[in-house]
């Protein structure tokens, strides 16, 4: 178990909530700390799933909020990841059962997509998801995480 892997993911998973709630005015500085705790925390889901897990660091949530600039590869990211990560699950036994739901999202991101235009809060869910099963399955208890979020 890696004690640094799991911090990481604890404040992925805070800062994607943050980000979620304050929504499209979250200010500059949050977004910075947001994305870059994402392309940190796709380096270490590395570990569990191998490079597949490099395509959440140029999604929405990572490089997308750093800057406008980056949008064009952040969108075409954000919409592949889930399919790219599913696949990855798929291949890793502590992993296998988040593989259709993790495919099913990206039908679900693709959809509101078309419909509403709206990927960027449902991408820093699946971030925050997929940050949750990394302390799970690296078998640390969500009690420090509950203690951080009541503070």
């Amino acid at each position: 178990m890696n004690p640094t892997r799991a911090r990481l993911a604890r404040a992925t998973v805070l800062a994607q909530l943050v980000t979620v709630g304050a929504g499209s005015g979250s200010p500059r500085v949050v977004l910075a700390v947001t994305g870059s705790l994402t392309i940190a925390f796709a380096f270490a889901l590395r570990a569990h799933l191998g490079n597949a897990a490099l395509v959440l660091a140029l999604s929405s949530p990572g490089l997308g909020v750093l800057s406008d600039t980056f949008l064009v590869v952040a969108v075409p990211a954000t919409l592949a990841a889930p399919f790219v990560l599913a696949a990855a699950m798929r291949r890793q036994e502590r992993w296998s059962a988040l593989a259709r739901p993790t495919r099913t999202f990206g039908f679900v991101t693709i959809g509101l997509l078309a419909v509403m235009g709206a990927t960027s809060t449902l991408a820093a869910v699946g971030v925050a998801v997929l940050a949750v099963h990394v302390v799970r399955v690296d078998g640390r208890s969500w009690h420090r995480l509950a203690l951080m979020v009541g503070r």
